[in-house]
C-alpha cells in the first residue's frame, strides 16, 4: 500500500514538474543500451516481455536499461525496487519507501530547464551539456539536441551528497544512451 501511495505522489510530482501540460503526441526516440544487466529485487535478472537482450545483457526496452537496480543501490546506499516502467520513464522506490528515483526521456531545451529550478548549476555529464538543480528534490536534465535525459530524486534535501549521487546516476545513464 504505501508503495502505491508514493508511486502516485511520484507521478503527481513529475506532472507538476512538467507544467501539467499534455506531452506532445511523438515521443523522444527510445536509447539503445550498451553494457550492464537489469535486475529485480533481490538481484535476479531481469528480462520484460518482448525485449532482446543484447551484448552485454541490456535488454532493449528503454529507460529502465540505462542503469540497473543493482547500480542505482550500490549509488544510493539503500535497496532499491523498480516500481514503474516505460519506454520513456523508469521509477525505483526504496524497500523503505523512499528515495525514489525518476530517470526520464522529455523533449524540450535545457535552458528552459534550468530556468524551472531552485539553486542550478550548470554542469557536464559525460560530455554532454546539462543542468542540476531542485524540483523537490534534487534533478539533472542531460541534454543532447532536443532530447533530455531527466533523473530526479524524490523528496530529498538538496545536498552536495544528494547533487552528486544523482549526478553519477545520470552518469551511469548517459554513459548507455545511445
Amino acid at each position: 500500500m504505501l508503495a502505491r501511495i508514493a508511486l502516485a505522489v511520484l507521478s503527481l510530482l513529475v506532472v507538476l514538474a512538467c507544467g501539467g501540460a499534455p506531452r506532445p503526441a511523438t515521443q523522444p526516440p527510445v536509447p539503445t543500451p550498451t553494457t550492464g544487466t537489469p535486475t529485480q529485487a533481490g538481484g535476479a535478472t531481469a528480462t520484460p516481455a518482448g525485449a532482446t537482450a543484447t551484448p552485454g545483457g541490456v535488454t532493449g526496452t528503454g529507460a529502465c536499461s540505462l542503469i540497473t537496480t543493482a547500480e542505482l543501490s550500490a549509488i544510493l546506499g539503500a535497496e532499491m525496487n523498480q516500481a514503474e516502467a516505460s519506454a520513456t520513464e523508469c521509477s525505483w522506490f526504496a524497500t523503505t519507501g523512499f528515495p525514489g528515483i525518476n530517470l526520464r526521456f522529455e523533449e524540450g531545451d535545457l535552458g528552459a530547464a534550468g530556468a524551472s529550478l531552485a539553486n542550478p548549476q550548470d554542469i557536464t555529464v559525460a560530455g554532454h551539456p546539462a543542468v542540476v538543480g531542485s524540483l523537490m528534490g534534487v534533478i539533472v536534465y542531460v541534454g543532447r539536441g532536443n532530447i533530455q535525459l531527466v533523473v530526479q530524486s524524490v523528496f530529498t534535501d538538496d545536498t552536495p551528497e544528494v547533487r552528486q549521487q544523482i549526478i553519477r546516476i545520470a552518469e551511469t545513464a548517459v554513459g548507455r544512451w545511445r
